[in-house]
């Protein structure tokens, strides 16, 4: 419900209309929330080569695309953040991201580096917005790229996120 191309269809134009009554619904329920961040327009995307696109069926849809501009990545993060900082306290940076290359880029279409600096850039942001927000790094699955988990914590991504999912 936060994902990028559902909240900044236009780049600059944010639409939380969807997400304000998932909140809503959630909260009416009695639930916490966690939000999802990640997916975006194709505007803010790099499209992937054929190679690529060939691993899954998903992996031709722009939302799995690597992300061509971290300015505006920051931007979604933090408005994002922000407008919900007073009913969703965690944030997960895509989910099953170590669906990418060399494994099928169901989920990311970029590197484990450049997923890296999606996680160092979305926590700085959401920390911005909402000190108290907890991150969490990508959930990962066990069919996909297995080493990306370890590989992002020799690179560091300990100090970028509060809750490491696996």
């Amino acid at each position: 419900t936060f994902l990028w191309w559902s909240v900044e269809p236009v780049e600059g134009e944010f639409d939380f209309r969807k997400s304000d009554a998932y909140v809503k619904q959630c909260r009416d329920a009695g639930m916490e929330v966690l939000g999802v961040l990640g997916y975006p327009s194709r505007w803010a995307t790099i499209e992937s080569s054929d190679a690529i696109k060939k691993t899954s069926d998903l992996a031709v849809r722009p939302e799995r695309w690597a992300i061509r501009d971290l300015a505006a990545w920051k931007r979604y993060v933090y408005a994002t953040v922000l407008r919900y900082k007073d009913q969703v306290q965690h944030w997960e940076i895509y989910n099953e991201v170590n669906f990418h290359p060399p494994a099928a880029a169901a989920t990311y279409a970029g590197s484990t580096a450049d997923y890296f600096e999606l996680l160092k850039a979305a926590y700085a942001e959401a920390k911005r917005a909402n000190p108290a927000a907890e991150i969490v790094l990508s959930g990962f699955s066990p069919f996909a790229e297995r080493a990306m988990p370890t590989d992002l914590l020799a690179m560091g991504a300990a100090d970028h996120c509060d809750i490491f999912a696996t």
